[in-house]
C-alpha cells in the first residue's frame, strides 16, 4: 500500500476498501485476469481493461480471480475534486465500470506505477509530479467515456431539450451536468458561451414563461408553483415579482376577471 497526502494506491493486494477508506473515490484498473462487482446499484463481471470508479461511501462489492493483477487508487474527495476541475468528465453518483482501449490500458498502467514510485515524497517536487500524474489520470478517464457525452457541438441542443421536458422537476446544474456525464463546470462554461445567458438564469426564465401560462389560464399560483419546479412558493413569488412586476396572485386576478 502505498500512502500520500489524500491518496492510496494498492497493487496485488485485497480488494476490500479498508473501513478508513469509506469515504474516499476508489479507482480500480484490472491489468489481467477477471473480477466481479456485485453492489445495489451495479453487478458486472470485470474483464481485463476495464476500468471502475467508485464514489464514496459505495460498498466496493470487489471479487478477483486468484492470479488476477489490479490496481486500486483512493483519493479523498477534495482530491478528486481538485484533480478533475478541468476535466469535462461528471463525477458518478453511483459505481460506473468502463472500458479503455489498450493503449489507455497501458498508460493508466504506466500512470499508475509512476505514482507509486513518488509515493514516499522524498524525492524533490514529488507533490508536483503526483499532481501531474493525476491530472494526466483524469485526462484519459474522460477520454474512456468520450463515447457516453455528446460533443460540444450536440451537448447544448441536447440540454435545452432536455430542460423542456423536464422544466417541472427540481433540475439544477450539478443534475444536468450528470444526465450528460459532463462536468458542471465545463457545462456552465459552454452554455453560457453558447446561449449568451448562464444556464440557471435560462432555466428559471422557461419555468417563469410556462407559470405565467398557466397562471394566465387560472390554474392556482400554489399548484403553478409546483407543476413548475420552483418547490418553494417564496422562490417562486420573488422570482415572478421580479420579472412581470406583480405576484403570481395579482397577475392571475387580472388575467381571470378576479
Amino acid at each position: 500500500m502505498e500512502r500520500q497526502d489524500g491518496l492510496w494506491l494498492f497493487h496485488l493486494e485485497s480488494p476490500a476498501r479498508p473501513m478508513e477508506l469509506e469515504n474516499c473515490w476508489q479507482i480500480c484498473l484490472l491489468a489481467a485476469g477477471w473480477g466481479r462487482i456485485n453492489t445495489p446499484q451495479l453487478a458486472a463481471t470485470i474483464s481485463r481493461g476495464q476500468l471502475l470508479l467508485i464514489p464514496p461511501n459505495h460498498p466496493s462489492g470487489l471479487e478477483f480471480e486468484a492470479g488476477s493483477q489490479w490496481y486500486q487508487l483512493f483519493l479523498t474527495p477534495e482530491l478528486m475534486k481538485s484533480s478533475m476541475e478541468e476535466s469535462p468528465l461528471a463525477l458518478p453518483r453511483e459505481p460506473v465500470l468502463l472500458r479503455i482501449s489498450q493503449d489507455g490500458q497501458n498508460r493508466m498502467s504506466l500512470l499508475l506505477t509512476m505514482l507509486a514510485e513518488e509515493e514516499s515524497g522524498q524525492e524533490q517536487y514529488a507533490d508536483r509530479a503526483r499532481e501531474c500524474l493525476l491530472g494526466l489520470m483524469m485526462v484519459w478517464i474522460s477520454r474512456a467515456t468520450a463515447p457516453c457525452r455528446p460533443n460540444g457541438g450536440e451537448l447544448i441542443p441536447m440540454v435545452l431539450d432536455y430542460i423542456e421536458e423536464h422544466y417541472g422537476e427540481p433540475l439544477n446544474l450539478e443534475q444536468l451536468a450528470a444526465s450528460f456525464y459532463v462536468s458542471k463546470y465545463y457545462l456552465s462554461h459552454l452554455f453560457s458561451k453558447k446561449t449568451g445567458i448562464s444556464l440557471f438564469r435560462y432555466l428559471t426564465q422557461k419555468r417563469l414563461m410556462e407559470a405565467r401560462q398557466l397562471l394566465a389560464r387560472g390554474v392556482p399560483p400554489s399548484e403553478v408553483c409546483q407543476r413548475c419546479g420552483f418547490g418553494d412558493y417564496a422562490n417562486f413569488y420573488r422570482a415572478f415579482k421580479e420579472q412581470f412586476g406583480q405576484s403570481p396572485r395579482d397577475f392571475s386576478g387580472k388575467e381571470n376577471g378576479r
